[in-house]
């Protein structure tokens, strides 16, 4: 027998109904009708439901006599007028309320889930109201939550350092936690395992990027093998950064599509103003995934208004209305034009962003997003628009990781002639 909770929530009444099932049973019985009064004139109430109700579905009755019903765990409405609303349960949960409140024991645990089957067939008999309710099946709810922490907690295999009662008889649970590198260091870097590590945050500006994106690394070499790993430096610097213009330029004539099904490869001509970096990167005479998202009519006041390097805060605040809920900690990056003659911040998901091409009143492409992480033309992503503007944001740009890898490529060969003139000694 599973247990499950249903919550329904409102400013004025807060309604908890415990029940229990078996998967296959779904009996056709009568129904159980709950009619309560809710206050939604300033926070809309969610009805939703945890696991399957009894039949496999909830019906709801709203106050201007419109109904709707939901039979997938994941129903929910959120009601927007004060009213009387129905809500209508099986009468399966009477019955087993009917043979759960009977029950007598001694373990707590189980007395309070006989406990709050008991109060629940008493609200479903009208004896008791929902504040009644709630009170008497809270302890039964918290235990579940309990219960259910204590399962993540094995099920993860976490060590509990210590157990303490608090003054409410609170029962808490001690357990360390640590920072990634540092959990990777404690394993990896035992006796047992034997790795030396070496670990620090490179930006891929410094190794050609156009873009200054930091990201944390991290290098193991068996301590075997070697006691020093070396972490690899950049070869730019401040004065000779590459920009968003080498990375995009050459981009800017070359027409764009907003579906991905007109996604076809557009031919590329040949041009004579390009970067070294541009040249490096146009490696195809097609180009795909210059894909850009429509833009409706309040995003494209706001990009005519942006110049290059502002973003949304730049703007005036009529142009800002009914956007965010609180536009004073909209981020930076949110509505950025970009500036052609200086690196790009870290490449997001540019599309939630609404990052703004640095001369053109239109979206940044998911291939000069590509070019800013330097990935050649050639690498051709797939999906649909948000997935391939996903893609390229979550990715380590390749210049920095093939810096990476020739690093560690160079001191394994270094390593392995070492240890080649001592097997020839």
């Amino acid at each position: 027998m599973k247990k499950y909770s249903i919550l329904f929530m409102a400013i004025a009444t807060i309604l908890f109904i415990s029940c229990s099932k078996d998967d296959d049973d779904y009996d056709d019985g009568t129904w159980s009708t709950v009619e309560m009064t809710v206050d939604v004139t300033k926070v809309p109430m969610e009805v939703r439901p945890c696991g399957r109700s009894q039949s496999g579905e909830i019906h709801v009755t709203w106050g201007d006599g419109s109904s709707g019903s939901g039979s997938e765990d994941t129903f929910k409405h959120t009601y927007t007028t004060p009213g009387n609303y129905k809500i209508t349960m099986k009468q399966k949960n009477m019955e087993y309320a009917d043979v759960y409140s009977e029950k007598d024991t001694d373990n707590d645990i189980t007395c309070q889930t006989y406990r709050a089957f008991d109060a629940v067939k008493q609200f479903f008999e009208g004896k008791i109201e929902t504040g009644a309710l709630k009170k008497e099946i809270e302890p039964a709810i918290m235990i579940q939550r309990m219960l259910s922490k204590s399962k993540e907690i094995f099920d993860n295999h976490l060590v509990v350092d210590k157990c303490d009662y608090t003054e409410d008889g609170d029962l808490v649970a001690y357990i360390k936690s640590y920072a990634v590198y540092d959990y990777i260091k404690a394993i990896l870097g035992n006796e047992k395992d034997g790795y030396e590590i070496n670990q620090d945050v490179l930006c891929a500006v410094d190794f050609g990027a156009p873009q200054k994106r930091n990201r944390f690394i991290a290098i193991g070499i068996k301590k075997a093998l070697t006691n020093t790993v070396e972490i690899p430096k950049g070869k730019f610097s401040e004065e000779n950064y590459r920009t968003v213009r080498d990375a995009i330029g050459d981009l800017q004539k070359v027409q764009t599509v907003t579906e991905v099904k007109d996604d076809i490869g557009t031919p590329l001509e040949s041009v004579d103003d390009i970067s070294e970096l541009g040249r490096s990167l146009r490696d195809t005479d097609k180009l795909y995934n210059h894909i850009i998202t429509n833009t409706r009519e309040t995003a494209m006041e706001r990009f005519k208004a942006i110049k290059q390097g502002e973003n949304f805060h730049s703007l005036d605040e009529a142009l800002k209305v009914n956007t965010y809920t609180d536009a004073k900690r909209t981020q930076n990056t949110i509505y950025l034009r970009l500036a052609y003659d200086q690196p790009s911040g870290t490449v997001v998901n540019v599309r939630k962003s609404m990052w703004i091409h640095p001369e053109l009143n239109r979206a940044v492409s998911v291939r000069e997003a590509a070019r800013l992480q330097t990935f050649p033309d050639s690498f051709v992503f797939c999906g649909t628009k948000d997935k391939q503007y996903q893609q390229v944001g979550n990715a380590v740009p390749p210049i920095m990781a093939k810096a990476i890898a020739e690093s560690l490529a160079k001191q394994l060969e270094q390593i392995e002639d070492r240890l080649g003139s001592i097997r020839n000694g």
